[in-house]
C-alpha cells in the first residue's frame, strides 16, 4: 500500500490570514487552482482511492483531484484538522490583542486542541489505514 498525503489548497480564510480549525471556508480561486496542480503531479502515481476530511477546503481540494483521476471522494471525520477554539477565524493581530504574548510563549486559548491530540490523531490515521474501506 502507497500513500500520498495532499494538503487542501487555500482556503478564503487562509488568504486573509484567519485561523480555521474546524471552520469551514471553502477554496479560494488560487486554492482551486493549488488543487489542479495536485491532480496534475499525482496523475501518474496509480491512485486507487482519494480520502478526505468533509471540511469543505478539504473536500474541494479532494473532488478536483478525484474528478481529474476519474475516483471519488471518501470523506473521514478522523481527518478533520484541530480545533482552534476562541481563535476560529480570528487574524494574528486579532490574537495578539486578545490574547497578548499567547503566541510567542506557544500558549493556546480555551477550547484549542492541544499538541496532546496529536497521538489520537496518530491512532485514527492507523485505524483509516488498516481498515481503508471503513468510514467514521
Amino acid at each position: 500500500m502507497r500513500i500520498l498525503l495532499i494538503r487542501h489548497g487555500q482556503s478564503t480564510w487562509n488568504a486573509d490570514g484567519r485561523w480555521q480549525g474546524r471552520a469551514d471556508p471553502p477554496l479560494s480561486e488560487l486554492g482551486r487552482r493549488q488543487a489542479a496542480v495536485a491532480a496534475n503531479t499525482v496523475a501518474d502515481h496509480g491512485l486507487t482511492r482519494v480520502v478526505a476530511s468533509p471540511l469543505l477546503r478539504a473536500h474541494q481540494t479532494a473532488t478536483i483531484v478525484a474528478d481529474a483521476l476519474g475516483l471519488t471522494v471518501v470523506n473521514d471525520v478522523r481527518l478533520e484538522e484541530r480545533d482552534a477554539g476562541e481563535w476560529t477565524g480570528k487574524t494574528r493581530t486579532e490574537i495578539d490583542a486578545g490574547w497578548p504574548g499567547y503566541l510567542d510563549d506557544g500558549r493556546r486559548p480555551a477550547g484549542f486542541e492541544t499538541d496532546d491530540t496529536a497521538e489520537a490523531k496518530l491512532d485514527k490515521l492507523q485505524a483509516l489505514l488498516s481498515r481503508p474501506d471503513t468510514n467514521r
